[in-house]
């Protein structure tokens, strides 16, 4: 189970983007914003570019493309370098397309300036949140019985005689999950992380830390949806669970 829970392209005071090109009203600042209909679009769907500049040299394992509508056959790489040239970048990781999140953990690497590159495009991309950051490992992992819910927000009514009034709305998923009595070091990485991001951030989740393979465990974009409590088993081990609700 792996965690990236602080962005780094987020921090507004040391960061600075430049897209290669930016169609009227969806600025590269926007996927800066938490909330995923908050987009940058390109103007065109010629091959584009977003170069980020950390400020300084940052350690990065985790990378992430979110809420996007980049088709299956275009080509998506991540590169690295110690200056803003990109003829021969020091990284350059080839991310696998995957639909409504892209992601990839990569061993440690520690560099200024980043690029996004997408290539094979079949219309102007569209992207919510671009990720740079760390993750954390939990370990152990949770238990097996976990639940997904699958929720909705539909409105619905009823008339006297059960004639339904309906307005579609949008779905998302909620994930709870339990951990045994442990008292390792995973219990203060999970502190940790809600510390700092509490109910207010939303953060990257893999249930299966890079496995794809279960549609309905998928890696998600979410926030804690409730308190953690510590539940004391004797000798300071503790079981616990954790909620996570995902965001659009």
């Amino acid at each position: 189970m792996r965690i990236s829970y602080e962005n780094l392209i987020d921090d507004i005071t040391s960061t600075s983007m430049t897209a290669l090109t930016t169609a009227s009203g969806y600025p590269i600042a926007n996927v800066q914003d938490q909330r995923l209909t908050k987009k940058w679009k390109s103007d065109s769907s010629t091959t584009q570019t977003v170069i980020i500049d950390l400020g300084s040299a940052q350690a990065v394992t985790a990378i992430a493309i979110v809420s996007h509508n980049i088709a299956s056959t275009a080509t998506v790489v991540v590169n690295a370098n110690a200056t803003d040239v990109w003829t021969a970048p020091s990284v350059i990781e080839s991310l696998t397309w995957n639909s409504g999140m892209i992601i990839k953990f990569i061993s440690s690497q520690s560099y200024q300036y980043w690029q996004f590159a997408f290539s094979g495009l079949t219309q102007a991309v569209a992207i919510g949140r671009l990720w740079l950051g760390t993750y954390s490992q939990i370990d152990p992992s949770s238990t097996d019985e976990f639940t997904v819910t699958d929720i909705r927000d539909d409105t619905v009514t009823y008339g006297k005689h059960r004639q339904k009034y309906a307005s579609p709305g949008v779905g998302w998923r909620k994930i709870d999950l339990s951990f045994k009595a442990n008292k390792t070091t995973a219990i203060s990485v999970i502190r940790s992380i809600y510390s700092t991001v509490g109910k207010h951030s939303s953060f990257l989740f893999a249930n299966f830390d890079s496995l794809r393979d279960y549609p309905l465990v998928d890696p998600l974009y979410g926030s804690f949806s409730e308190d953690i409590a510590f539940a004391h088993q004797g000798n300071q081990k503790y079981n616990y669970p954790i909620s996570i609700t995902e965001d659009l």
